[in-house]
């Protein structure tokens, strides 16, 4: 079959209203990557996008990147293709071309979408001209001679042909000129009419020009954040590459990649932040400053040895950065509430670190009536449903009074309530793994934390998830050891974290993992099975006086757990082999009710 693309400004302008679009607009990634594929192909150099060069150019491997053991760029091309069919079902549903990357492949190909434009044959790929390689026996050298049109009455058909297609060529193009201008002009006045978050498709995004101004409204009140290189070098560029990657996809913070000293009215907005690289003292050490962009103050200052930007370990580094300054826990939430800047959106994400931090039921309902009240009062965004469904679905398993009735169906219909705003949600498919979890589907609930994960690698509360999804569906080493790194990074943390991590070290019987696990639990408000780890892990340390303790709190505190711990761990769907190894340890440790 016969390889066409169309006319190379078409194929331009399509890609700039697709880098410009909702779609992409929260995926640096795909957008980084999107542009790469279709300039180098346009400028003939298809022939060397692999997955090497593509590894090396757009995500900052270095010459020892193995693309067998890192699927960074078959991740992100799967996420690409997920965010392009999506485009061109709703936003881009009037585009005259669609751009495709072939499944196997990753040169863009390019088909008509259902309105008139001029192909022409692909660069490299054009039909040869017919050439008779081989004369047939039975045909003479003199029956194939060569005839012009002076000689020929069959030449003078292919001139008349040839000349009607001329006709028809520059007819077609003319209507197809006409269409685009017609279209444009239809676009840009139903963007006077409704604004730029217009959504021809509708509903896709969350029921059209109403609910892409609402979502546009409360991203608005998240902390601005701008990126800036002060130099250039290679090691500030790898930084610069996964710091911008990072903040895309933090959904937090509202980031900006624009240069803020354009932008008058942001450097006057107090919860503006910018992130500034330039190098260090050392010899290839980049370093890096977060500071508020009106007052100037420094909120983060730290610089990355030669070492630590190294393809190995920078990766690792920025993770840590971005959740000790991005997040609810970080330095900008920090810096907001100790100035008193917060407004209803920031306020809520301010108490939702509360409770996991102290998860005790009047935490948990301020953190969730806090979410219902922005609810009630027209905010939408992916950020806001799951977070509500995070709390809907704690409400089932911790057994909270508020809300009243909370069931899995209602947390997932907060979860496909965000996925409907933004399909690129990772929070969105953290909550669905959480829900699948809850329902005991625990091969799905790897699936969505996966999802999770490949949507924001470098956001810390995907690794948690994925990490624990592991561990629940028996995957203990891969599972633990994300836990470990992860939270080796994070600091501050939800406390579930912990006993996500204490089941995976208990599972692999590394008892010094245990204790960390443990230690972090005994600080907040108990849980049944908070106490459960630290009470084995006093036990297993021949702690005998703290072991009673905890045996007789536990006893106090949670009768209906005690009578049948069995029962609460299959209600939590854990794999049957841990189910056992925590009833013999709790016997180990004088449960009378582990039986």
């Amino acid at each position: 079959m016969q390889h066409s693309t169309p006319a190379a400004p078409a194929v331009r302008e399509t890609l700039d209203r697709l880098l410009a679009s909702q779609t992409f607009g929260r995926s640096e990634r795909a957008r980084e990557l999107l542009r790469y594929l279709v300039e180098r192909e346009q400028s003939g150099e298809a022939d060397k996008l692999k997955g090497f060069s593509i590894a090396v150019d757009v995500f900052g491997k270095d010459a020892g990147f193995d693309p067998s053991t890192d699927a960074v760029v078959r991740v992100q091309a799967g996420r690409l293709r997920e965010l392009l069919e999506q485009y061109f079902t709703t936003e881009g549903a009037a585009e005259p071309i669609r751009i495709v990357i072939p499944r196997g492949s990753y040169i863009p190909s390019y088909e008509p979408n259902g309105v008139g434009i001029p192909f022409q044959p692909s660069t490299g790929q054009r039909q040869a001209p017919f050439v008779l390689d081989h004369i047939p026996a039975t045909i003479s050298p003199e029956a194939i001679a060569i005839q012009t049109p002076s000689n020929s009455v069959s030449g003078d058909a292919s001139g008349a042909t040839a000349t009607l297609f001329r006709h028809l060529h520059v007819f077609w193009v003319a209507v197809a000129v006409i269409f685009i201008v017609m279209i444009t002009f239809t676009v840009l006045m139903l963007r006077q009419t409704y604004g730029p978050g217009l959504n021809p498709a509708g509903s896709a995004n969350g029921g059209g020009p109403a609910a892409a101004s609402a979502t546009a409204t409360t991203l608005e009140k998240l902390p601005s954040v701008y990126l800036i290189a002060s130099q250039k070098n290679p090691q500030i560029q790898r930084v610069e590459t996964i710091l911008r990657a990072g903040l895309s996809n933090m959904e937090t913070v509202q980031f900006i990649d624009l240069n803020p000293d354009g932008d008058a009215a942001r450097m006057e907005d107090p919860t503006a932040f910018v992130f500034t690289l330039g190098s260090g003292a050392a010899v290839g050490s980049v370093a890096i400053e977060v500071k508020n962009l009106k007052t100037g103050r420094i909120l983060t200052s730290e610089t990355l040895s030669a070492f630590e930007t190294t393809a190995s370990q920078v990766a690792d580094r920025i993770a840590k950065i971005l959740g000790s300054v991005t997040g609810p826990f970080g330095s900008i939430y920090g810096y907001i509430e100790q100035n008193r800047l917060q407004n209803d959106l920031t306020s809520c994400l301010i108490l939702s670190k509360t409770y996991p931090s102290n998860q005790s039921a009047e935490n948990h309902e301020a953190a969730y009536r806090c979410l219902e009240n922005l609810i009630a009062h027209g905010e939408a965004s992916a950020l806001i449903y799951a977070a509500l469904a995070g709390q809907q679905l704690d409400a089932v398993v911790w057994g909270y009074a508020y809300p009243p009735n909370p069931s899995v169906q209602q947390a997932m219909a907060y979860v496909n309530k965000a996925i409907q705003i933004d399909p690129s949600s990772s929070r969105a498919y953290r909550m669905a793994a959480y829900a699948e979890g809850v329902l005991g589907n625990q091969k799905e609930r790897v699936r969505w934390a996966k999802k999770a994960y490949d949507a924001a690698p470098y956001d810390l509360r995907a690794v948690y998830h994925y990490g624990w999804a592991l561990v629940m569906v028996g995957d203990y080493r891969e599972g633990t050891a994300l836990l470990a790194r992860s939270l080796n990074l994070a600091n501050p943390h939800s406390k579930w974290l912990d006993y996500a991590l204490f089941q995976g070290a208990f599972m692999l019987d590394d008892l010094e993992l245990q204790k960390r696990a443990a230690q972090a639990l005994s600080t907040v408000e108990p849980q049944p099975e908070y106490l459960v780890a630290q009470l084995i892990v006093a036990s297993k340390d021949g702690k005998r006086d703290e072991a009673a303790r905890l045996l007789s709190d536990l006893n106090a505190r949670f009768p209906d757990f005690t009578a049948n711990p069995r029962e609460t761990f299959a209600k939590r769907s854990y794999p049957p082999e841990m189910i056992e190894k925590f009833i013999r340890g709790l016997q180990a440790a004088g449960l009378n009710g582990a039986t």
